[in-house]
């Protein structure tokens, strides 16, 4: 049988770890701490903390778990071999959800867990670990052994998110839950078996038709030129099919090649257009943007280029933008859609709204996955777990 993540790595994480560390920190420390993190776009921002949540899915936890290590950070219980502990957790979590490895990734996996199994007592030390009864001095917790049998697993069968039961529980709403809304309630089950039986006929009617519709086009063209030489008949037969093709706009093309290539999305306007730059530097309280940006543009000027600095810079600006980077196993795969904000500062936000973003400017830099490229990357001593 395969690990599962859902409901051995998450569930895992949920029922016990993140209980050990809530009577570390204090559930209402962590509530106050998730509630003053500043929202960010495509992240969840718990505003009223975790203790009203009585239905948890999967969904919360990897949301929770993006914050979870900094939230803990700076709490005198939390000392540096929980804080050692809890990052090795989260890295485990991350790269059990790994769509390809080697042997690389695996070894991470194998410290990983050398780590997190190294450093669990400390919860029974700060009697974090608790049931009804008190402390308890032990860790015999099924899913806790499961962890061990990803490496395995992955060697013999593949990795491991095909075998989650993510999937299946992705079908839950399509399969289930909206099909029973086409019931009358009494004898549902095969009512929702009829339907979708009823779906999947019809959806492979709708599919035979194209099929026999693009069929009977291709005969109808190889009898049509069937009755001229073969290079005339290749030359014809380009000719129609090209005729066929819907034709896009030469700049609509060239957007989308544009759009591929850098995985950028603007809006067609600035929010702020043909401003200069001493506003700009007001604005956003950058003192030195102005002097920053003319020792940029004179170290990018060729030789041969004239600079007049007494003339007036002007800039659009955009205060947003939607980025997809690579993923960190496959270049040519992009992640999900971030926003990335530029907000200046305002009365709501005083220090503003502005995200960092990395970005390679030589071949010098080489894109990683977890914490470097090999196994002896882990080895992180406590001074340097900060």
């Amino acid at each position: 049988m395969a690990p599962d993540i859902l409901h051995g790595v998450l569930r895992f994480w949920r029922d016990h770890v993140l209980q050990w560390s809530l009577r570390l920190i204090g559930r209402d420390e962590y509530d106050r701490r998730l509630q003053a993190l500043q929202p960010v776009p495509g992240y969840r921002h718990f505003q009223a903390g975790i203790q009203h949540l009585t239905q948890w899915t999967g969904r919360e936890d990897r949301e929770l778990l993006r914050t979870h290590v900094a939230i803990l950070c700076g709490v005198p219980k939390v000392t540096a071999p929980v804080m050692r502990n809890q990052r090795a957790f989260c890295d485990l979590v991350y790269l059990v959800q790994y769509q390809s490895h080697n042997e690389t990734t695996l070894g991470y996996l194998d410290n990983a867990l050398g780590i997190i199994h190294k450093t669990k007592g400390v919860y029974i030390q700060l009697g974090a670990r608790r049931g009804k009864r008190g402390v308890i001095n032990h860790f015999n917790i099924p899913k806790l052994c499961n962890l061990l049998e990803f490496v395995h697993h992955v060697r013999e069968m593949g990795s491991s998110p095909q075998f989650s039961t993510d999937w299946i529980e992705s079908l839950h709403r399509k399969f289930a839950k909206e099909l029973y809304g086409f019931t009358n309630r009494k004898n549902f089950v095969p009512q929702m078996c009829r339907r979708l039986d009823r779906t999947d006929r019809t959806s492979h009617r709708e599919e035979f038709i194209e099929w026999f519709k693009e069929t009977r086009e291709q005969t109808r063209l190889d009898t049509m030129f069937a009755q001229y030489t073969p290079r005339y008949r290749r030359i014809l037969s380009s000719r129609y099919r090209n005729n066929l093709e819907p034709v896009e706009h030469e700049h609509l093309v060239s957007v989308k090649t544009r759009i591929a290539e850098s995985r950028l999305w603007l809006a067609l306007k600035p929010h702020q257009p043909h401003t200069v730059v001493p506003a700009v530097a007001d604005e956003y309280q950058l003192a030195d943007f102005a002097s920053v940006l003319q020792a940029f543009l004179r170290s990018s000027a060729r030789p041969d280029d004239t600079c007049d600095e007494s003339v007036a810079l002007y800039l659009d600006i955009w205060r947003k933008l939607r980025i997809r980077a690579a993923d960190v196993q496959d270049d040519e795969s992009v992640t999900q859609e971030h926003v990335v904000l530029a907000e200046p500062p305002s009365p709501g936000s005083p220090y503003g709204q502005c995200h960092c973003v990395l970005v390679h400017v030589s071949d010098e830099a080489e894109a990683t996955g977890t914490r470097g490229t090999s196994p002896s990357a882990w080895a992180i001593s406590p001074a340097d777990m900060f």
